[in-house]
């Protein structure tokens, strides 16, 4: 069983790639393992959905990389015995050392298992802006990848572009480095991902480990970064003006520091699902669910006004 792990921070766009590349080779038998912050599914959900079923394993009460890399690894000797697939793809959360979860899978040396050279997505909307601030994770992440994707970088001038692709070479330097539509590539190229041997970048013991909380919020503490995590349910909004005031509030710190967001809730007589990176958003239609889920993911977050907006919102609809 190939294993290939799809790293990158939050919101940089790992399960819309994962998506794209498991749509345009259908001939390969795939499973995802996904390591969510908190306790929304969303990410799952958009996996499982669509033209080709896909075998979703979850864990979303550890990080794999370290407080939950025993059942991790456990997981993973019970896909191979149980599916077998030609290629089990990983999606750590994005507070998730790569070269710590390499390492843990490398330490396994078990023949059954092969790991390929892992890819790392770098969102190109917050990278030029936010690298001089990049914590060793992110840094972590980039260095250990040996393909590395610019994503969201399609509107880029070709002067940006060489800019951001030599930032990137110069933080991994073996790195294969990609900028443009990655969607634009042939199938050819997304094969090849999963046939390239060497090229790995030698996996690191992590000698700052994560630590949880034991509560409803999950922290996660990588050595500078410490994010937590708030999942709200029973939420709902009576038109997307409501939802898109909620997230303009949340790009505005009313409710900590929150770099990440997404959900999905019932708004008026649909169900909508909504994806926030930094000051940027997407709100889309969704199949109803049995219960709303509204996760944020930050520092210093605001619970209750959070949920108090929410009750508000409602209040003011009917």
């Amino acid at each position: 069983m190939k294993i290939l792990i799809v790293s990158g921070f939050l919101g940089a766009g790992k399960t819309t790639f994962i998506r794209h590349l498991t749509d345009t080779l259908p001939q390969v038998d795939f499973a995802i393992f996904e390591n969510e912050i908190g306790e929304t599914d969303l990410d799952a959900k958009v996996l499982r959905d669509g033209d080709r079923s896909l075998n979703v394993y979850e864990m979303t009460e550890n990080c794999v990389c370290c407080t939950g890399k025993a059942d991790f690894l456990t997981n993973l000797m019970t896909i191979l015995s149980a599916l077998d697939p030609e290629v089990l793809i990983v999606e750590p959360t994005g507070a998730a050392r790569l070269s710590a979860l390499m390492g843990a899978i490398e330490g396994l040396q078990y023949d059954a298992l092969e790991l390929l050279p892992p890819l790392t997505l770098v969102d190109a909307g917050t990278f030029f802006r936010e690298k001089d601030d990049f914590s060793e994770l992110r840094l972590d992440q980039i260095r250990h990848g040996s393909v590395l994707i610019l994503s969201k970088s399609e509107q880029l001038s070709p002067e940006e572009t060489a800019v951001y692709r030599q930032e990137l070479q110069e933080l991994a330097p073996e790195a294969e480095i990609i900028t443009g539509d990655y969607k634009k590539r042939s199938a050819d190229w997304f094969r090849s991902l999963l046939e390239k041997r060497g090229g790995l970048v030698p996996a690191q013991e992590d000698h700052e480990p994560c630590q949880e909380h034991h509560h409803h919020d999950h922290d996660h503490h990588h050595g500078e970064e410490a994010l937590t995590t708030v999942t709200l349910t029973r939420v709902a909004v009576a038109h997307p003006l409501y939802l898109m005031r909620f997230l303009d509030l949340v790009t505005k710190s009313c409710f900590g520091r929150i770099p990440r967001a997404k959900g999905y809730l019932p708004c008026g007589n649909e169900w909508v699902r909504f994806d926030l990176v930094q000051d940027r958003w997407l709100i889309s239609g969704f199949a109803p669910q049995e219960e709303a889920r509204v996760t944020l993911i930050g520092t210093r977050l605001k619970e209750e006004a959070a949920r108090s907006w929410f009750e508000g919102a409602e209040g003011a609809a009917r």
